[in-house]
């Protein structure tokens, strides 16, 4: 019984040798038959690439020099479809290729011809005579053959030019104890713009850019771009924006209220007769306060029944003064007969 085990474990053995014997030829047979289907399969695509073919290949395009005064209104063709002759590793490369540079069309190199259907004079240009010039643009081995659509449509209008004025569209916001002294320049405040009359006709003003300049400790003097509008030319693209800050600080006067329109059989007490001013100035003013560049009143003919005060309105005060506050803001009165 053991014989008969052992002989048949070398008969299995043998025969898994024989097998594994059979596979590694089998495999090493297939390896070589792949490499040369690899082979022969590369060899038959690269003499194919070198026969000549016609495919169709859509190519963007970029018209410039617009006939003088007139803009484009409406949509512009974006592209053109090419159906191309050449060879195939030339058109496999456009076909791969994911940027396709623009075709450049001068339209002052053709003659446009005015459409007769269309009632605002629209014109025509046919794609057969731009097929030198796009041949040019494309490698020697290309041949156009034709270009779709066979037509295309331009629609003009006139360009007019008028001059408007620049509006600010920034916003500075001066740091912690500064302050804005001017107003905002703008240099220059107006520019000249140009496109179809029906765009500038709604164009009042210009605005620039929209943004916002904080925490500025020194006079603010910078270049601001302008807000572009569609198919409209301005005469500039940018201007300069300045407007004074100054650093500055508090300072308070006290000055008496003067009643004014009071009869001349009566006088007006006011009581306090005096008020207090709080104002902002700069370091440079502040010397130039003084209770004599301000004059405080009461107005007799505000008086009525509904109050028993008069407000105290701040009738004269120094340009450069800002933030101006009255304390107090109304006031009691007598009224007495002279």
């Amino acid at each position: 019984m053991d014989q008969t085990n052992l002989h048949k474990r070398w008969n299995a053995a043998k025969l898994q040798k024989l097998l594994n014997r059979l596979t590694n030829r089998l495999d090493r047979r297939f390896i070589v038959f792949s490499v040369f289907i690899v082979i022969s399969t590369i060899f038959w695509f690269l003499i194919k690439l070198e026969e000549e073919y016609q495919s169709d290949i859509r190519f963007p395009v970029r018209f410039t020099n617009f006939p003088e005064n007139k803009v484009m209104v409406g949509e512009v063709p974006r592209e053109v479809q090419l159906e191309v002759r050449s060879r195939g590793y030339k058109l496999l490369e456009y076909k791969l290729n994911n940027i396709i540079l623009p075709l450049v069309i001068d339209l002052n190199a053709y003659p446009l011809k005015l459409d007769s259907r269309d009632d605002n004079g629209g014109l025509f240009l046919l794609t057969r005579d731009l097929k030198y010039v796009i041949e040019k643009q494309l490698s020697s081995e290309v041949e156009v053959v034709e270009i779709n659509p066979d037509t295309l449509f331009f629609e003009f209008a006139s360009r007019i030019r008028k001059q408007v004025k620049v509006a600010s569209n920034i916003n500075i916001e001066p740091a912690k104890q500064f302050m804005k002294t001017s107003e905002i320049r703008i240099d220059p405040d107006s520019i000249y713009i140009s496109g179809p009359s029906n765009i500038l006709d709604t164009i009042k003003a210009v605005k620039t850019e929209e943004k916002t300049f904080n925490n500025l400790t020194e006079n603010f003097n910078r270049e601001i771009a302008l807000n572009e509008t569609d198919d409209v030319r301005y005469s500039r693209n940018s201007v300069i924006i300045q407007q004074q800050i100054e650093e500055y600080t508090e300072a308070q006067v006290s000055i008496p209220i003067e009643p004014i329109n009071v009869p001349d059989s009566l006088i007006l007490r006011p009581f306090p007769e005096a008020v207090n001013v709080k104002c902002f100035v700069t370091l440079e003013d502040y010397e130039k306060i003084m209770p004599a560049a301000f004059e405080a009143v009461v107005d007799y003919t505000t008086i009525s029944k509904e109050s028993d005060q008069l407000k105290v309105v701040l009738a004269e005060s120094p340009s450069f003064a800002r933030q101006i506050r009255l304390t107090p803001e109304f006031c009691d009165y007598i009224i007495e007969k002279k």
